[in-house]
């Protein structure tokens, strides 16, 4: 976990547009706010003061606030799971003792401690 400061916070959003492919209007428009306003933030300038622009960030980048914040790593939104990311719980969830071993050997070789 990130200490949620506000370099933080510009980066995360910058990120979160960046993958979506948002310009600052567009966030903006989706968002309720001004452009100078997502500009400031991405800026590392300044972060909301309310929760409601939050809110409307959060929304419109299809993330979760407290990502933006940086109090998780975590980015999705509270059941905003990918497809893909679903699929691979469920099997994961059927699968024996013997199976998850297997996973687990798969998953160690990219860094991934289960």
């Amino acid at each position: 976990m990130t200490n949620g400061n506000i370099g933080d916070f510009g980066a995360r959003l910058k990120e979160a547009m960046s993958e979506r492919g948002l310009t600052g209007r567009e966030l903006a428009a989706k968002a309720g706010t001004t452009e100078a306003t997502v500009s400031r933030y991405a800026g590392g300038e300044r972060r909301p003061d309310g929760f409601a622009v939050l809110a409307g960030l959060a929304r419109a980048l299809n993330v979760s606030s407290d990502y933006l914040l940086g109090l998780t790593n975590n980015p999705f939104a509270k059941g905003s799971l990918p497809e893909e990311v679903k699929n691979l719980l469920a099997g994961w969830l059927r699968a024996d003792e013997g199976d998850r071993a297997v996973i687990r050997a798969v998953l160690a070789k990219y860094g991934v401690q289960v």
